[in-house]
């Protein structure tokens, strides 16, 4: 991984900038958005029930309010999470012994961080109660569904970014974000498939991986910012 760096003030602009490079088409994408949400719900509707369908689209759109949460706590942050925070990870029972292990890693303030996996742990934990059809599905069914659902939920949260053919440091360093928040999204969909598989939800370890692989991809796209605007 790339040496992590502090948010630059011109970083601060880049992502000021994502308003401008959205607005221009904002009064489509409400009604693309729906379309393609009415489209989803009517696809493979046998399989699933509607309501179940958009269960699992509300897990994700709440799950990209807390990945930009996420977001604003980890730009904070200088942090060196490798293989053994990992291994680390997996040894946890209890949150007292996450928190521990937060604190030992340097995370500026581990109750916050918390706070957002008992969210999520909540919200996968909810989602499994409601989704019994879903549930009893083979897991590779599960995984097409989820996919599907996750394609058009980020795509309706983060509406697709418009660039030039020659980018620019910022309209790239917006596009790498949105890439790692796509990442982060994909983990959360894997963890709402094992708990429907397993009966159990993936608990705040497993979120903190996820924040571990959503951390390491937003340092790239700050670091691969600020090599860019040294050209």
């Amino acid at each position: 991984m790339k040496n992590l760096k502090k948010i630059t003030l011109g970083i601060i602009g880049a992502v000021l900038l994502t308003a401008g490079l959205w607005a221009c088409s904002s009064d489509n994408d409400t009604t693309t958005a729906e379309n393609s949400k009415r489209e989803l719900f009517a696809k493979d509707a046998e399989k699933i029930p509607l309501d179940e369908r958009k269960n699992i689209y509300d897990y994700f759109i709440q799950y990209y309010q807390i990945t930009d949460i996420m977001q604003s706590l980890l730009n904070e942050e200088e942090l060196i999470l490798n293989s053994d925070f990992n291994e680390k990870l997996k040894l946890i029972e209890t949150k007292a012994q996450l928190k521990d292990l937060l604190y030992e890693n340097n995370f500026s303030n581990p109750d916050d961080y918390i706070t957002e996996f008992e969210k999520i742990h909540t919200l996968q934990q909810k989602l499994r109660e409601q989704n019994e059809v879903f549930s009893g599905l083979d897991v590779s069914l599960k995984e097409s569904i989820v996919s599907e659902i996750l394609e058009v939920s980020f795509n309706d949260y983060y509406p697709t970014i418009i660039s030039s053919s020659q980018r620019t440091c910022a309209e790239q360093y917006i596009i790498d974000i949105r890439r790692a928040k796509r990442d982060y999204a994909v983990c959360g969909g894997f963890a709402i498939v094992a708990a429907a598989t397993t009966g159990l939800t993936a608990g705040l370890p497993a979120a903190a991986y996820c924040m571990t692989t959503y951390y390491l991809d937003l340092s790239d796209a700050k670091s691969d910012y600020n090599d860019c605007m040294k050209k």
